[in-house]
């Protein structure tokens, strides 16, 4: 079983955790320089352990959903935090064993994995989060339905004593129902990093599979409020997601006619969102 231990504060609301699985002990900084890489769990044996212990945790045990105060987006990335911080680690790790990937080249690892293993490992993590963000939001929806009637009742109440007249509602500290947001979990980074690893190691499906991851990016974009509103760094894309995007689309087997098609269909979109 793994734990996360918080150290300490780096003037930010992110912390560092140390992990532990067994009696080994990883330390995984959120911080990074500039100047150098983020840290990857480059170890195949660990690699393998840690991510057989995401993946066979209990569903919403990663991002457990407890009502708070504060129950908006800002909230919700925070307790996605620490399994946000193990995850991204991982996909590092898997992305560094790839030739020419941008993390093979920061740490020159030599590893004989299969690339096609490596995309299915991130894979299968970012689909481990997405389900966790899922749950949380399940939850958190039912929740705030909940209150909701709640609410609806308390005024009820209010017009049964008082008779239906103008109030002032606000006096009567009814709970808000937040906006929709992004389910907290994955992360840009992570599709980054996929994308990265793809364009290293293509195949006649990658237009397509492509075309899915950015239509994933592109409503999560979206719902955090798309070009006008959406602050969120964890769902904005980088430069680094198109050109990723675009580099894994050229390099890709597109010999066929139907791929080829595909390639430049999915091409134009995604060069049209950089431009937008």
């Amino acid at each position: 079983m793994i734990n996360a231990l918080p150290l300490s504060r780096l003037g930010c609301v992110r912390k560092i955790y140390l992990f532990t699985t067994s009696s080994r002990h990883f330390s995984i900084p959120t911080r990074h320089s500039r100047h150098l890489p983020p840290s990857a769990c480059l170890s195949i044996d660990h690699l393998k352990d840690i991510s057989q212990e995401v993946l066979s945790s209990s569903p919403g045990s990663l991002i457990p959903y407890n009502k708070s105060e504060r129950d908006d987006s800002y909230h919700a990335w925070g307790v996605a935090d620490t399994t946000i911080q193990k995850v991204e680690w991982l996909i590092r790790g898997y992305s560094a064993q790839v030739l020419n990937t941008q993390m093979q080249k920061e740490y020159a690892v030599k590893s004989n994995e299969d690339p096609s293993e490596s995309i299915k490992c991130i894979l299968d993590l970012i689909q481990k989060v997405e389900t966790e963000g899922d749950i949380y939001m399940k939850l958190r929806n039912e929740m705030r339905s909940q209150l909701n009637l709640n609410q609806k009742s308390e005024q009820d109440k209010f017009f049964d004593e008082y008779g239906d007249q103008e109030t002032d509602t606000d006096s009567q500290n009814f709970p808000e129902i937040d906006r929709v947001f992004a389910s907290p979990g994955q992360t840009i980074g992570m599709f980054d990093t996929l994308l990265d690893t793809i364009s290293m190691a293509t195949d006649s499906n990658t237009p397509v599979m492509v075309g899915n991851i950015f239509e994933r990016i592109n409503k999560r974009f979206e719902l955090d409020g798309g070009m006008a509103f959406n602050v969120n760094p964890n769902t904005v894309p980088t430069q680094m997601t198109y050109n990723a995007a675009l580099r894994a689309i050229a390099n890709g087997d597109n010999t066929g006619e139907k791929t080829r098609d595909h390639a430049l269909m999915h091409a134009f979109d995604i060069f049209h969102l950089a431009k937008s």
